[in-house]
């Protein structure tokens, strides 16, 4: 968990699936942040309009990456190459537009947006060694879903066209798309949306290592819309798992339910429910031994539980 002066505090996960509390007062936290990103000994995250980056280990100070980041907004991290070298991908103010742009180990800094498109959400996604980058222009009419590969190994970075691989129904500001990493070098990719003027659901479709257009969609209806509707994604119990957020119910306000689900070759296998409240925030998935760790904000708190492997 991040303060608002940029500490660093760790709850340690424990055998038993406890994890430490935090010790400090809810005062020196925001009521509401993006949590931050993790890659290798780092974690990254925007602090005012300023990327930084801070050491998991105790002590030390926040490093500023960039100074051009949207306040609000979160940050992806991944490590590429046998070197490990970091790439954090984030939303940058760029005059009256926004656009997502890359942070490469050293201060090199690429846009990821080609000119004339707009982003409110990026993902980075291991793909065979280089990057895909699944990328967010929401929109209050149209939101397309923009994806290209990163070829970051080598010393000079280089970069894929563009492509549109979907454009879908209007978002909402807090709306995220989130990304999950096959085998075969694609990600499988989430985004909850309003489906139609009624209807609001997440959405599901494969973005493949090469981006292609026009990708199938696959739907999870919800019984009402939410904003915002957190996503989160992660691997455990040899499993690929989908954890999100949904109304329990199509009645106005009614609480929220916290729900986790198996990825499989046909879709999202049959949701179990793992927390009520009556709004849910943010939300992360993490492997631990044994099984997955799940946290979330909810009711003015953040909760940890462990889901042990059958």
């Amino acid at each position: 968990m991040v303060t608002k002066d940029g500490a660093l505090e760790v709850g340690r996960w424990q055998e038993d699936g406890s994890v430490e509390p935090i010790s400090r007062a809810k005062d020196e936290f925001a009521p509401y942040a993006r949590g931050p990103a993790f890659a290798g000994p780092y974690a990254y995250w925007i602090r005012g309009k300023a990327l930084v980056r801070r050491g998991l280990k105790p002590g030390g100070t926040a490093e500023l990456l960039a100074d051009d980041a949207r306040e609000g907004t979160r940050v992806s991290a991944a490590e590429v190459g046998t070197d490990r070298k970091a790439v954090a991908a984030y939303i940058a103010d760029a005059g009256e537009e926004l656009v997502a742009r890359l942070w490469l180990e050293g201060g090199k800094r690429l846009p990821l947006t080609p000119e004339g498109t707009q982003a409110t959400s990026v993902n980075l996604i291991p793909s065979g060694g280089d990057l895909l980058a699944v990328i967010l222009e929401g929109r209050t009419s149209m939101s397309p879903v923009h994806a290209r590969r990163l070829l970051l190994r080598g010393k000079i970075p280089r970069m894929a066209d563009d492509v549109v691989v979907w454009v879908g129904p209007p978002s909402q500001a807090l709306s995220e798309v989130v990304s999950l990493p096959t085998p075969e070098g694609d990600a499988w990719s989430f985004l909850a949306l309003e489906r139609t003027v009624t209807d609001f659901g997440l959405a599901r479709f494969r973005v493949a290592q090469d981006p292609q257009m026009d990708v199938k969609v696959d739907w999870i209806e919800y019984p009402n819309g939410i904003n915002p509707a957190p996503i989160a994604t992660g691997q455990a119990c040899g499993q690929s798992l989908v954890v999100f957020a949904r109304p329990s119910e199509a009645r106005p306000r009614s609480p929220q339910e916290l729900h986790v689900a198996k990825l499989n070759g046909s879709g999202l296998a049959a949701s179990e429910v793992v927390a009520r409240s009556r709004a849910f925030n943010n939300v992360s998935v993490a492997p631990v031994k044994g099984g997955a760790l799940l946290t979330w904000t909810a009711d003015w708190r953040t909760w940890a539980r462990t889901i042990f492997c059958k």
